[in-house]
């Protein structure tokens, strides 16, 4: 079975082309534009792995990352920003 892998970016070009190299890659890639959609996301799902981008200026993605690491069921989602 391969790895899940949540795909959080709010640019719907750069998003189809993370998803479509990690699907080319073997990995499940599930999509979100923006928190509340990848929270949703992580909520249906058991995503093993999250890549963000992750803007500063942009408070929501900082926190939600936070709320990942601080929840003991999403603890171990490896991130990458």
């Amino acid at each position: 079975m391969s790895s899940t892998i949540l795909v959080v970016e709010d640019e719907p070009e750069m998003q189809q082309l993370i998803a479509v190299n990690l699907q080319q890659a073997g990995y499940r890639a599930l999509r979100a534009a923006n928190v509340p959609a990848a929270e949703n996301a992580v909520a249906r799902s058991a995503a093993q792995h999250g890549a963000a981008r992750l803007d500063a200026s942009r408070n929501p993605w900082v926190t939600f990352a936070r709320r990942l690491r601080g929840d003991q069921r999403t603890a171990d989602i490896r991130s990458s920003c």
